[in-house]
């Protein structure tokens, strides 16, 4: 288990020299302060099981794999499963998608336990909620007041984050250092993938 001070101290090492060519990793794409913000955030986010998200949430979406993963865990076929429970919808921009069939609330959404009935193989925009994916902006957090753990996981790496500035830690200077911590983040996504 990372601790929520760990978690900032590589949080302050991969953004020290954004923008600086020194600290550039072939291996690692390139993302923004906000983007480590939010990897940060998702790294300790614990759900609260309120159900908010599962149940007043968009239409789920979905890849092509999430279909397939669904079909396996429920032991049907994928072409079943794409039959069954998803369907194309078309964005406001007029950009075509895969989303659940069945939106209000999520039909895998089980009131009794307050938890998903497919959770190993829940889909992707699942795994990434609340802080990843479509759910954030370009520059900033998105804070899901509705999410408890939303809400926690910001505050607890403010307070880390408030904690080392106290003590005098400002991040590095070193190259080395700060690819290193891009990787950590950059395996951090990587372990989200089923």
């Amino acid at each position: 288990m990372t601790t929520p001070r760990e978690i900032a101290i590589k949080l302050m090492e991969a953004t020290s020299m954004l923008g600086d060519p020194r600290a550039e990793d072939p291996l690692v794409p390139t993302l923004s302060e906000a983007d480590y913000y939010r990897i940060a955030c998702h790294m300790l986010f614990v759900c609260k099981r309120c159900g908010t998200c599962c149940t007043t949430g968009d239409p789920i979406k979905l890849r092509e794999d999430d279909v397939r993963r669904i079909a396996r865990h429920l032991r049907i076929t994928p072409s079943r499963a794409m039959k069954r429970y998803a369907a194309r919808r078309v964005s406001e921009t007029g950009k075509s998608f895969l989303a659940m069939k069945h939106t209000r609330p999520c039909r895998f959404y089980d009131q009794s336990t307050k938890g998903c009935r497919i959770y190993e193989a829940r889909p992707w925009s699942c795994r990434i909620f609340p802080f990843l994916g479509i759910y954030g902006s370009e520059d900033a957090v998105k804070v899901h007041t509705s999410c408890p753990g939303s809400i926690e996981a910001v505050k607890t790496l403010t307070e880390a984050l408030i904690e080392l500035k106290e003590s005098g830690y400002m991040g590095t200077d070193d190259p080395d250092a700060v690819r290193r911590a891009r990787r950590w983040f950059d395996d951090a996504l990587l372990r989200l993938s089923p």
